[in-house]
C-alpha cells in the first residue's frame, strides 16, 4: 500500500496523517488484560519482521538504524532518510480508547488465543489512519482510526 502523506505543520514538530498498517501483538506481561498493543513498522524493516516476535524486530530496526555495521548488524542497508515512521514504533491502547474502529481492533484481539500475537503475522494487519508527529529527537504516532 502506497503511503499517502497529508502534510501539515505544528508548532514545533512535523505531523501528517498517512494511511497505513498496523499490527497487532500482546501488550507487555505487566500491563493489564484489558490492552492491546499496536505496532507500526517501517517498510525497509518490514520483510525481516514478519513471523518474529516484538522485541526481535526491534533489535533488526536497530541494526538498519545504527552506523555499526558489524556482528549481527553486518549486512543490512540503512533506512533512507525520508522513511516514515524512521523506527518501529508501538503504543498500547486500553479498552477505554476512543477512535473509529478501536472496538473491531479489540474484537480481532479478542477473537483468538493472546498466544496468537505473540509474534508480528499478515494475519493480525490492519489498515489503519495514523498521525505520524516527527520531532527533532524522535518519530511519534497515534492511531486516528482502524478501517
Amino acid at each position: 500500500m502506497k503511503r499517502l502523506i497529508l502534510a501539515m505543520l505544528c508548532a514545533a514538530a512535523q505531523a501528517a496523517e498517512v494511511q497505513d498498517f498496523v499490527y497487532v501483538v500482546t501488550p507487555p506481561p505487566n500491563l493489564a488484560n484489558d490492552a492491546v498493543q499496536v505496532v507500526w513498522i517501517p517498510a525497509p524493516v518490514l520483510k525481516h519482521c514478519i513471523g518474529q516476535t516484538l522485541q526481535r524486530c526491534i533489535d533488526i530496526d536497530y541494526c538498519l538504524r545504527t552506523a555499526n555495521k558489524t556482528g549481527k548488524c553486518a549486512g543490512l542497508a540503512p533506512y533512507p532518510k525520508t522513511t516514515i515512521p524512521n523506527r518501529v514504533l508501538s503504543i498500547v491502547y486500553y479498552r477505554a480508547a476512543d477512535f473509529p474502529g478501536v472496538r473491531k481492533l479489540f474484537a480481532i484481539y479478542d477473537a483468538q488465543p493472546r498466544s496468537a500475537f505473540a509474534q508480528l503475522s499478515d494475519a493480525h494487519r490492519l489498515p489503519a489512519r495514523i498521525k505520524h508527529t516527527r520531532k527533532p529527537d524522535d518519530d511519534d504516532f497515534d492511531v486516528l482510526e482502524i478501517q
